[in-house]
């Protein structure tokens, strides 16, 4: 029966693709400009009625900025409890959970 040690151009193609895609998405991550998201939550359009008085105003986004540690802790768990129920249990990463997230 082969084994993965018989197919080392495999081995090493599948190890670079992973460290390629890493360093694209670590690049990614640290270049994405994000100072712009607070000014998003503060910008609002004015809508105004046939008289030009104010009628009311939409945000562009319905949410407040917060700090991580003003979150709740029960937010956290709720979102490890939908995201990874064994989140507590389990050291690492599986790889069946990360090839049905790609």
């Amino acid at each position: 029966m082969a084994t993965l040690s018989d197919y080392p151009l495999v081995n090493c193609a599948v190890f670079n693709a992973f460290f390629i895609i890493s360093a694209l998405g670590t690049f990614n991550a640290k270049t994405t400009d994000v100072s712009d998201l607070k000014a998003r939550l503060r910008d609002s359009t004015i809508i105004y009625d046939h008289e030009n008085k104010k009628a009311g105003s939409i945000a562009g986004q319905k949410g407040t900025y917060v700090g991580y540690d003003q979150i709740s802790s029960n937010v956290t768990n709720a979102i490890i409890a939908t995201e990874d129920r064994n989140f507590y249990k389990e050291y690492g990463f599986l790889l069946r959970e990360l090839c049905v997230a790609l």
